[in-house]
């Protein structure tokens, strides 16, 4: 089971690589977009979930609890801490109000927000 700050840490570096959020040209939220991004969520899934729940198109996606019902997501994927990662990546207008909200999340649940050095790696 992924931990909060391996989540964490996958959410956070892995928007911060890509280079900014993933969201498609009008402003929605997807796990992964049609030019590849991922969310925050986007970013704690394996490729072959993100093939699978892309695949669904008859589940409410947008909801990870709906993933772990469906049995694409582990039941023990952390699904109350996936919503919180969720909700700043949603409310992000721009990477830098991403990483803003990570570091608040981050004091929340007493994790380790990684260097920007660490994110070049």
């Amino acid at each position: 089971m992924m931990t909060r700050q391996e989540m964490f840490n996958r959410a956070y570096l892995g928007i911060i690589r890509q280079g900014g959020l993933g969201k498609t040209l009008d402003g929605r939220c997807m796990y992964t977009t049609p030019n590849g991004w991922h969310c925050g969520v986007g970013h704690c899934m394996t490729e072959a979930q993100l093939a699978e729940a892309l695949a669904s198109p008859n589940l409410n996606i947008d909801v990870p609890s709906t993933l772990v019902r469906a049995g694409i997501l582990p039941p023990e994927f952390n699904v109350s801490f996936a919503n919180k990662l969720q909700e700043v990546h949603d409310n992000s207008e721009a990477l830098v109000d991403f990483i803003e909200m990570m570091k608040g999340l981050a004091a929340e649940f007493s994790l380790t927000v990684p260097s920007l050095e660490e994110a070049a790696r």
